[in-house]
């Protein structure tokens, strides 16, 4: 994962992201839903910004201004994940794994009332 996340921030580390936001913010929010479904995977737990931001910090060039994910693509890669862990829900449903469901769905709620404002 590292090689290919290596080849991203050589190419856009230093760049003017707002200038460029349209040719990989779908990625990168498709990176962070991924990344973050991963997590939630493997340690039940919400990755932060920063967290997503650490392996992008770690390979970046210390000359240059590091490339990160900013607050936008965060929020939008989170809200993609709501939809994907909502599908794995319905799949455990249709198992007749409904205490799985209800954690999930649990969490999911937990992710919007963190996000009200």
């Amino acid at each position: 994962m590292n090689q290919h996340i290596s080849c991203i921030v050589k190419e856009f580390q230093g760049t003017n992201f707002w200038k460029l936001r349209r040719a990989y913010s779908l990625g990168v929010q498709e990176y962070i839903e991924a990344a973050t479904f991963c997590n939630i995977r493997k340690n039940g737990t919400l990755l932060s910004l920063d967290e997503i931001n650490v392996p992008l910090l770690t390979l970046s060039d210390p000359s240059v201004k590091p490339l990160q994910n900013n607050v936008l693509g965060y929020l939008l890669g989170i809200f993609d994940l709501t939809g994907e862990l909502m599908r794995l829900a319905i799949g455990r449903i249709s198992d007749g794994e409904l205490e799985f469901a209800q954690k999930i769905c649990r969490f999911v709620r937990e992710i919007y009332i963190d996000l009200e404002w």
